[in-house]
């Protein structure tokens, strides 16, 4: 799910230019915390088994607890950064949709973990 994450991180990135560039700059930066999901599970892929700072045993279970701390990372700061959108509409449909595509995501690595091991 290397690949996967990158590219979810390219998309996100053109998309946050993109708002930039229109009128809707306080959109732009409520994108951000989407990319911490994807983001967390490189990192922690590297350190757990590109560094192999974890028995190979534990791998799978470590990757899968990362996953989920980055799942609520991103869920916590989708809230936190959904105050750039003005209307209390636009807000709950932002944290709404936010969460919903962080929880697939989410399940997509932690059953890809669970898979590969």
């Amino acid at each position: 799910m290397v690949v996967e994450c990158i590219c979810i991180g390219v998309i996100l990135l053109i998309i946050f230019v993109g708002f930039l560039r229109s009128k809707f700059r306080s959109y732009a930066f409520a994108l951000l915390p989407l990319l911490a999901l994807p983001v967390i599970h490189l990192v922690g892929l590297f350190f757990i088994s590109g560094l192999n700072l974890c028995p190979e045993e534990y791998q799978t279970v470590a990757l899968s607890i990362v996953d989920l701390v980055g799942l609520a990372v991103g869920c916590v700061s989708c809230a936190l950064t959904s105050n750039f959108i003005e209307t209390k509409r636009g807000r709950t449909g932002f944290i709404v949709v936010c969460s919903i595509f962080q929880l697939v995501l989410a399940s997509a690595l932690v059953v890809n973990n669970i898979a590969q091991y």
